[in-house]
């Protein structure tokens, strides 16, 4: 199968073709190897090859946390909670991601992804590298960036790169066969954030409203559940949809793991509205546009989540 290929190939300097090949199949589609226990499995030097890639299609912050459980699984007899550790812990499990560690491009994560995951196992990291992390998350204006960002990313923190995939194929019609994230037609950049905006509905209307093709995600505080709208046609007050392209989905917890929910629109009207007061009980929203990528022939698409 095609994780034998990969293991025959990988470091075989006649292979090298071949093993380009794998691993740029890997990277147009993650969680084919980060979701299969063949990852737990795999090379360290394999391992580091995808994490050197510019095209590797997944968030940084998923990326460190497949990266930690393939470090729990080289090390069984660890504790899952590294406050439980012992010194000796610490430096057997830093030994194991030693080459790791300096491929995760920690400023692409934001930093309250920074705190929950990878603050709790900061003494793996060498000092420098979280000096210059922490000093970048305190003054990114001063800071020089020490990573490049990877071939495609969004700037959310509500949904993956995966569901922006799905998202963006949902809009094309795609129901069944998803995009890969290489195959992503559209740019994504970001116009609003709740957290960073406030949640006022005049301001989301004021930079949506008249635009064509919007889209709207929420997460509601309660259950972490991801609710979005696809406004097809002109974006008004009330946020109301008469196009039969019109949609509706979630994500359960914002999880990749779990099948989203597709709702389109099957009949004229104003068959999905979004009113004012719906920042009650709301935990983020975020709101993008949504342009072509270059050479590709499309209609300019604002998008609001």
């Amino acid at each position: 199968n095609f994780y034998r290929i990969l293991d025959f190939a990988f470091g075989r300097i006649a292979y090298k073709p071949l093993q380009d090949y794998c691993l740029g199949a890997i990277c147009a589609d993650p969680s084919s190897v980060f979701e299969s226990d063949y990852f737990y499995c795999m090379d360290v030097n394999m391992l580091t090859s995808l994490l050197k890639r510019d095209d590797l299609g997944i968030d940084e912050v998923e990326l460190w946390n497949n990266v930690i459980k393939w470090g729990f699984v080289q090390n069984p007899t660890l504790f899952e909670d590294p406050a439980k550790w012992t010194p000796e812990f610490t430096a057997t499990f830093q030994q194991s991601l030693a080459d790791c560690i300096p491929l995760i491009r920690f400023t692409l994560m934001t930093p309250a992804q920074f705190r929950e995951k990878v603050w709790p196992f900061k003494d793996i990291l060498p000092a420098d590298l979280y000096d210059s992390v922490l000093w970048h998350f305190l003054m990114p204006e001063a800071q020089v960036n020490p990573f490049t960002p990877r071939l495609k990313t969004i700037d959310s923190k509500l949904i993956t790169l995966k569901q922006a995939a799905m998202i963006a194929s949902w809009i094309d019609q795609k129901d069944d066969k998803f995009y890969t994230y290489t195959e992503i037609p559209y740019d994504f950049t970001l116009l609003m954030r709740g957290s960073e905006d406030g949640y006022s509905t005049n301001t989301l209307h004021q930079r949506c409203g008249g635009q064509e093709k919007t889209f709207l995600l929420l997460k509601i505080k309660t259950t972490q559940e991801i609710f979005g709208m696809y406004i097809s046609g002109i974006w008004n007050v009330t946020a109301s949809a008469r196009a039969h392209d019109s949609f509706m989905f979630s994500f359960s917890e914002g999880k990749e793991t779990t099948k989203p929910v597709l709702s389109r629109v099957r009949s004229s009207g104003y068959d999905l509205a979004l009113s004012r007061g719906m920042d009650r009980g709301m935990g983020e929203l975020e709101m993008f546009k949504v342009s072509p990528k270059f050479g590709v022939s499309s209609t300019s698409l604002p998008l609001t989540l």
